[in-house]
């Protein structure tokens, strides 16, 4: 018996030791979000950061609701980042800020200096309830994670920094600012795409998203100036600003771009195009 035992700790132990070797292939940027349970600090904000899609809401706000009105979706979800940036309703009516986790409570601060409590009330199999407390009103959200965690926060299409170009300026933008705000949009959807190919997804939803293209297998187009997106036309100062961006984006998506042949997911075939257009602009 004593020999069987220690035969069992050896094959343990052994098992044990190749565990870092397995560890070695995953992606760098991307990993598996736990679901187990957080106990402790370091659970609770791997736990936390990832994209939350709330389903349900006791007492809600109209933030926290679906809701398609005239053609502008609204996305209920929360997206926690690990460098403490937040991101409310990244596929509608967006808000960032930063928060703070201690003893499951969650403190957030919003660039628009507005302030929310979230207790961590539940956590269990990819779900978790949050208590949420904002001026005077008190509602608890039923969440469901996408199960994925980035370890580089900037790698994901929604964090703050690759959307600064939604961010509708105060002033007229010069020819030079336009450009500029035209290749963070095209930044972020190279992101989404590649955010898209590491999920393995077979399909794409921009439902929600500000976007002034049309997709295609093989093919990328700008939507015509009576098409295009009113979400698109909110991230500039006016309709002309938006209109002339509209234009330079048209004049170079003019330019010949390289394709992947015989490529079958046209997910992969087009992120690699994104980024040649980001950097003609």
């Amino acid at each position: 018996m004593k020999k069987f035992t220690l035969c069992f700790v050896v094959i343990i132990l052994l098992a044990k030791c190749q565990l870092p070797d397995a560890d070695k292939k995953r992606e760098h940027f991307l990993m598996p979000a736990s679901h187990r349970a957080a106990n402790n600090h370091a659970d609770s904000l791997k736990y936390l950061c990832q994209y939350w899609e709330i389903t349900d809401a006791d007492h809600p706000t109209y933030r926290d609701v679906f809701s398609n009105n005239s053609g502008i979706y609204n996305y209920p979800g929360l997206v926690f980042f690990n460098d403490l940036n937040i991101a409310e309703n990244p596929r509608g009516e967006v808000r960032y800020g930063r928060y703070k986790l201690a003893n499951r409570k969650i403190e957030v601060v919003f660039n628009d200096s507005s302030k929310s409590l979230y207790k961590m009330m539940r956590m269990k199999d990819g779900n978790m309830e949050l208590a949420r407390s904002e001026k005077s009103m008190e509602t608890l959200l039923y969440l469901k994670g996408d199960s994925v965690n980035y370890t580089i926060a900037t790698a994901s299409p929604f964090h703050p920094d690759n959307n600064l170009w939604r961010i509708r300026p105060l002033v007229k933008e010069s020819d030079e600012q336009l450009k500029i705000r035209l290749r963070r949009c095209v930044a972020f959807y190279e992101k989404y795409f590649y955010d898209n190919l590491q999920r393995k997804s077979k399909d794409i939803i921009f439902d929600g998203l500000p976007s002034c293209f049309v997709w295609y297998k093989g093919g990328i187009y700008v939507q015509s100036e009576d098409n295009l997106d009113k979400k698109f036309i909110d991230c500039f100062f006016s309709k002309e600003q938006a209109f002339k961006a509209r234009q330079i984006l048209e004049d170079a998506m003019k330019k010949k771009y390289k394709w992947k042949p015989n490529v079958p997911n046209w997910i992969e075939q087009t992120a690699p195009v994104l980024h040649q257009i980001h950097d003609s602009l």
